[in-house]
């Protein structure tokens, strides 16, 4: 006869399947005694119903015994829940909608000022280009120009250690949200970089314009790690923790899954990038 047993996770083991909590809490990505306390309120819809809206995802429910409606069924169902790289950061984004919006918003609107003041001093992005000469970037540029594999690898580690890690990940694992304003500032001088000084380089924005929305919608992802990390870390609860340490970890795993998608984006960036600063400019400024 089907039906709840009584006490049935008192063991930390669902009888039918010899399903461990430590299992589904490996599994899901949650910490093992956060999945006993919802187990211990779940005896009412509501937490019930709160924890299946917590984790975002009908097959925890169901490993609880949770229907869509919020109400327990007659005995837990395990089903399988396969992890990839597209549906945790889709998650994430679902559980984050404002943020990042707001994280869209302002980037690409820091970008744009700093790519306008470049436009409106072209001093300024003449500057820029003498740095980049002084500091041997163009240098660089121009050895692996014509190797677009290399010169996409090169482009890879620019963005992924000087902008992703060093400007927006590791300040914020010390300093909550320390990287949105160290990366805001270098949004700016981005965008003031890009500023096209003659017709040549406006030519060459059209393709490159793709680029800019590429890499800056995994800087973004970034961005919202990052947030996430620091709501995590600031307010435990919100990731249903008690612990501040709990919390930083949580955010951290999200934030992991985001820097994921994050580095999927800037791979194709750096592709395209290349690819088409190689062959599909040249072509643009003959023609």
């Amino acid at each position: 006869m089907r039906g709840t047993p009584p006490h049935w996770a008192a063991g930390h083991r669902v009888p039918r399947d010899g399903i461990t909590i430590a299992q589904i809490a490996t599994e899901f990505d949650d910490h093992e005694m956060t999945l006993h306390t919802w187990i211990r309120q779940s005896d009412t819809p509501v937490a019930a119903d709160t924890y299946h809206r917590r984790v975002l995802d009908p097959a925890v429910g169901a490993w609880f015994g949770i229907g869509a409606n919020g109400m327990k069924r007659p005995f837990p169902i395990a089903q399988e829940n396969p992890v990839n790289l597209v549906r945790r950061p889709m998650q994430i984004l679902r559980d984050n909608p404002r943020a990042y919006l707001i994280a869209n918003l302002v980037m690409y609107g820091i970008v744009l000022v700093g790519f306008g003041i470049g436009v409106a001093f072209p001093e300024l992005a003449a500057a820029r280009a003498t740095t980049m000469e002084e500091d041997g970037t163009a240098d660089l540029v121009q050895r692996v120009f014509l190797n677009p594999w290399l010169f996409a690898a090169t482009i890879l580690g620019v963005n992924v250690i000087t902008v992703g890690l060093l400007s927006i990940v590791l300040p914020s694992l010390v300093i909550p949200f320390a990287g949105l304003a160290i990366f805001g500032c270098r949004a700016v001088v981005i965008g003031v970089t890009l500023a096209p000084t003659d017709d040549a380089t406006w030519i060459a924005m059209i393709p490159h314009s793709l680029t800019v929305v590429i890499e800056f919608q995994a800087y973004i992802l970034l961005s919202l790690g990052v947030h996430v990390l620091g709501r995590a870390w600031i307010s435990p609860s919100s990731v249903g923790e008690e612990l501040h340490r709990r919390g930083y970890l949580q955010g951290l795993k999200q934030l992991g899954w985001l820097a994921l998608a994050a580095l999927a984006l800037l791979i194709i960036g750096a592709l395209y990038e290349a690819f088409s600063m190689r062959y599909l400019v040249p072509v643009l400024l003959l023609g």
